[in-house]
């Protein structure tokens, strides 16, 4: 397993997205993805994805595509995609419309 270490200003950047995305979200009415239940935990999943997708990016040293606008674009460097899990034991959990042609990473 891999460490990446990210500053207090990187930290808040990161929440700062993940803030938007979910305020996007909310009102754009959009359903989430997979089913995903809204009520459990919109904040913890855009904040917990923006820090992943940030962390593998320093990590990479690639672009980070931050924008809540367009979740068809890949996550970071235009290629990787990124989930992330507060689960120590968590796993990668992937769907039938995924990309099969992009590498995912789980955080």
């Amino acid at each position: 397993m891999e460490t990446v270490e990210i500053s207090k200003m990187e930290y808040e950047f990161a929440c700062f997205v993940g803030i938007q995305r979910s305020s996007a979200r909310i009102f754009s009415g959009s359903a989430p993805a997979y089913g995903a239940d809204l009520v459990k935990g919109q904040f913890d999943m855009n904040l917990g994805g923006a820090i992943a997708e940030y962390v593998v990016a320093k990590y990479l040293g690639c672009y980070w595509s931050y924008r809540p606008e367009d979740m068809r674009f890949p996550d970071v460097g235009g290629a990787v995609e990124v989930r992330s899990t507060p689960h120590a034991e968590g796993y990668l959990r992937l769907h039938d419309r995924d990309k099969n042609e992009a590498p995912y990473v789980l955080v």
